[in-house]
């Protein structure tokens, strides 16, 4: 049985965590600044490619900003609620 989401924690000064729907392709990113982004419709090559990065700042520059529609969370309590934070 396929996993439907994943989510990484990363060791990174920009982004704390992410989450996958490998069924949606929705990339939800929750940044060091406890903002958060969802992405849709990210093809699984570029989110391979970001999350498997070296430098994920770097990949997410790369891979994933400015390439696919994004909606900001609200609140806090929005990304909590996402992310159990």
């Amino acid at each position: 049985m396929k996993k439907k989401t994943e989510r990484i924690e990363y060791n990174s000064s920009s982004v704390n965590s992410s989450i996958y729907n490998f069924e949606t392709k929705e990339l939800i990113i929750y940044f060091q600044t406890k903002t958060g982004y969802s992405y849709e419709n990210v093809e699984l090559e570029d989110y391979i490619g970001f999350s498997q990065a070296e430098s994920i700042g770097k990949s997410f520059n790369q891979f994933i900003r400015n390439k696919y529609e994004t909606k900001k969370f609200e609140g806090y309590e929005e990304l909590k609620e996402t992310f159990s934070v």
